[in-house]
């Protein structure tokens, strides 16, 4: 497994990214990683067609700076942050880039390499449920890295059990065994689960092989019986007291409708729970 040494974490300081922060803090203090702060910015087109090519190339550069101390003046936001969390030893660089949020980050992984990405994430409620964190599923159709999405009514505390939702699928084993090491990181346990609608003996055989496979304490597999997976998997998140679901990236149906309820007030354990998608 790659080691996670470099975090990713774009922010708009608004008070959703900034709830965010804390969670990439917490993140970069206990994998031991470098954390790099992005900050996306839009310039208002210039019309050549008023301006001389000279002038107008000044008039940009102008306006470059004029973000770039804006972006200069809302640090400090992040720097209180950093000391409440007593995290001063953490020292984030800060990252610009020309952009909307989606193409910044895809320009910023073009450059240099990063092991993970911490997004914060809108509420999902009325409107914003249909276009729910629009930029978070955008970026994650657009990364292979991890991705660590914060929904904004969640409240970090000490990571203690990792959820994990399979389908038995190998890539989910794959995940898993990378995850384990993760989890020892943060002293938690891993509480996987897998909903099937009825029994049978092929699920525990399968289960039997993943743990002979895993010869691990910290992976704990459930089965569930439903026939409505969703709901039972996030029985199991509330039920388990689970602090970071973690899935792997597949039918987009079922996947986004998944990550939807997780990042909602369908979740009422501690008001949402953050979800960590593996690419497949």
């Amino acid at each position: 497994m790659n080691e996670m040494k470099k975090i990713l974490f774009p922010t708009d300081f608004s008070p959703t990214a900034n709830n965010a922060f804390v969670y990439a803090l917490n993140m970069a203090n206990t994998l031991g990683a470098e954390l790099h702060v992005l900050h996306a910015y839009l310039l208002p087109i210039v019309s050549e067609r008023y301006t001389y090519p000279e002038s107008r190339e000044e008039v940009i550069e102008g306006l470059i700076s004029e973000k770039w101390k804006e972006y200069q003046a809302l640090i400090p936001q992040l720097e209180r942050l950093v000391e409440d969390c007593d995290m001063g030893h953490i020292k984030p660089s800060y990252l610009f880039e020309q952009g909307t949020v989606v193409s910044a980050i895809e320009k910023t992984l073009s450059k240099q390499e990063f092991d993970l990405i911490v997004m914060g994430t809108t509420g999902a409620s009325g409107y914003e449920k249909k276009f729910l964190g629009s930029n978070t599923v955008n970026v994650m159709n657009m990364v292979e890295q991890p991705l660590l999405c914060i929904p904004h009514g969640a409240k970090y505390r000490a990571i203690k059990r990792f959820g994990f939702t399979t389908i038995f699928r190998e890539v989910d084993l794959e995940t898993l065994k990378e995850l384990i090491p993760i989890a020892s990181l943060f002293h938690a346990q891993i509480k996987s689960v897998h909903v099937s609608a009825h029994a049978d003996d092929q699920l525990l055989d399968t289960v039997r092989r993943w743990e002979n496979t895993l010869k691990t304490d910290t992976v704990d597999i459930s089965l569930v019986y439903s026939n409505r997976t969703k709901e039972a998997i996030l029985e199991f998140v509330e039920s388990s007291m689970i602090d970071i679901l973690v899935m792997v990236k597949r039918n987009r149906g079922f996947f986004s409708e998944l990550f939807q309820a997780s990042m909602s007030n369908e979740v009422t354990y501690s008001n949402q729970i953050p979800v960590w998608v593996f690419q497949e």
